[in-house]
């Protein structure tokens, strides 16, 4: 008996939570599908200099950055802050150029000429004379 209201249960819990509406038919679809490629046709063409594929989205500008200090020998980063308990993002090469943004105690905020904004080793920064 009880198994039969268990198995009730999970089924109307199953079947009784569908919440997905029905699709639409291809009747509905047409009269809006060809308003759709109407609308399409009259916008005006895209700016030709953007380089962006969806010309809604402009790619952010890169900053110069101020090379100060070089990494001296090949190093961790981490890109939200200084924290052991999970694996680094990523490596710098020894000599990667870097501006650095601020010493943080053992760990320093840098920004790699690639536009890389991250926290390394402090031990691991030479600066440029």
């Amino acid at each position: 008996m009880k198994l039969r209201y268990l198995l009730l249960l999970l089924l109307t819990g199953f079947y009784g939570c569908n919440n997905e509406q029905p699709s639409s038919t291809p009747s509905d679809t047409g009269a809006a599908g060809a308003s759709d490629t109407q609308d399409a046709t009259d916008q005006a063409p895209a700016d030709p200099s953007n380089d962006s594929p969806n010309p809604e989205i402009i790619p952010p500008q890169k900053t110069e950055v101020k090379v100060t200090h070089v990494i001296s020998s090949e190093e961790t980063y981490y890109l939200d802050g200084p924290q052991q308990m999970r694996p680094p993002d990523g490596k710098f090469k020894a000599g990667t150029k870097v501006e650095l943004v601020q010493e943080a105690g053992s760990y320093s905020v840098v920004v790699s000429e690639d536009g890389i904004r991250a926290y390394v080793s402090t031990g691991a920064l030479k600066p440029i004379e």
